[in-house]
């Protein structure tokens, strides 16, 4: 019975190669989000310079 139960764990650990590899994928999907997470906070830095010129306007007054 144990010499049956290693052919069979063979099957499974390549199983799980394959589910290693749609890992990856999925990293790769991570990746184009984190660019537009750059995008976004290039859009804060936009939002931080109005702020620059707001704080300008009361303190020339």
């Amino acid at each position: 019975m144990a010499n049956e139960k290693k052919p069979d764990s063979g099957i499974k650990s390549k199983t799980g190669g394959i589910k290693s590899k749609t890992g990856g994928i999925k990293s790769k999907t991570g990746g184009i989000k984190s660019k537009t997470g750059g995008i976004k906070s290039k859009a804060g830095g936009i939002k931080s310079k109005t702020g620059g010129i707001k704080s300008k306007t009361p303190g020339g007054k």
